[in-house]
């Protein structure tokens, strides 16, 4: 279990109305299957990041990790 860590991304978001996504989504998480139903429920909305960047800090003196986002 990964306990004390500090998880922070910043970056560029999209929105994307992709059917096909957003129904592997539905039927890969049971979660948001019970909440939506299905993938052309119109209030779920999915977003990526397209281009940004992340740092992983732990509260343990471990090394902060860095890490860059691109989905261009």
């Amino acid at each position: 279990m990964l306990d004390n860590i500090i998880l922070r991304i910043r970056g560029k978001i999209k929105f994307s109305v992709d059917k096909h996504i957003k129904q592997r989504i539905i039927d890969n998480n049971e979660l948001v299957r019970l909440i939506y139903q299905t993938g052309s429920n119109p209030p779920f909305e999915i977003f990526y990041i397209e281009e940004g960047e992340s740092t992983v800090s732990y509260l343990d003196n471990k090394t902060t990790e860095y890490f860059t986002i691109d989905n261009k």
